[in-house]
């Protein structure tokens, strides 16, 4: 048994401040908001431009997963199985594991487990790369700056022009080309059919993932 002695030096309470327009005019020095009313229109245009990014990928994935669907392919077991060897790869440089060389013998329990979606990725990076050769797609050289830029903003702290030779080096920049080509494919196809938006209900959307 232990016997403990504590002093309490003080009690404190966390009090919310009062939602009205002094609180608006403090919450964010670089917009200076005059009104409580357009700080929270401020709030809710940004909440409703990253549902419709969210809303977007989610449609454009669904319509990957269709056009798979509707257009099966055969794919090369070599090609399989270098995919399979690259998530393996992947997930092993995220943990620390080991990874796996070409020509190495992949475990019947690691073809189980990435096989099936191995399979769907190369099948839709096939059909969609068609589809962005027949829609003549492009992504020029300053697109692909834009995004790097983009992605360097996010992760903070990088030397860009360091960053890019090191992509350009070890292929990363020409697969974030060859993504952007996918992306503005699939943007050209949403372009051409109808999408029925639905309003629901951010919180319950939440619940139900």
């Amino acid at each position: 048994d232990t016997d403990f002695e504590v002093s309490i030096k003080g009690i404190q309470e966390k009090e919310l401040p009062e939602l009205n327009d002094d609180f608006a005019k403090n919450a964010d020095p670089e917009n200076k908001f005059d009104t409580l009313d357009e700080l929270k229109n401020q709030i809710r245009s940004r909440l409703e431009g990253e549902s419709r990014k969210n809303a977007s990928r989610a449609t454009k994935k669904e319509l990957g997963d269709k056009l798979v669907d509707l257009n099966p392919i055969n794919l090369p077991e070599s090609l399989i199985g270098e995919q399979i060897r690259f998530m393996i790869n992947k997930g092993n440089s995220s943990s620390e594991g080991e990874t796996i060389g070409e020509g190495e013998v992949i475990s019947s329990e690691e073809d189980e487990k990435y096989r099936k979606n191995a399979i769907k990725i190369l099948q839709e990076e096939l059909i969609v790369g068609k589809l962005a050769e027949d829609l003549e797609v492009k992504i020029d050289s300053e697109q692909l700056d834009q995004e790097v830029n983009n992605i360097m903003g996010m992760v903070g702290g990088q030397d860009i022009q360091k960053m890019k030779k090191e992509w350009s080096q070890n292929g990363t920049l020409e697969r974030l080309q060859v993504k952007m080509v996918r992306e503005k494919a699939l943007d050209l196809v949403l372009e051409k059919i109808k999408v029925n938006e639905e309003i629901v209900d951010r919180d319950q959307g939440i619940a139900d993932n």
